[in-house]
């Protein structure tokens, strides 16, 4: 937990001053960011997170067969 908090603290740090930010970690994301300096979380903060990147939900879902 102590990388998360530090490289979200490097990444607000040099964020307004870096023209080409490169985004190679999960705590780039905007939505992180956002919620990082709304809450102001701290070196004790637990985060927990989901994806669900590639999921297909359907509503009347005809087959179980996935492609």
């Amino acid at each position: 937990m102590q990388y998360a908090f530090m490289k979200t603290e490097e990444i607000l740090r040099d964020k307004s001053s870096a023209e080409d930010f490169v985004y190679d970690d999960i705590f780039c994301g905007s939505d992180f960011l956002d919620l990082a300096e709304r809450v102001k979380l701290t070196l004790h903060d637990i985060m927990v997170s989901l994806s669900v990147d590639g999921a297909q939900l359907y509503q009347n879902k005809q087959s179980d067969t996935w492609f």
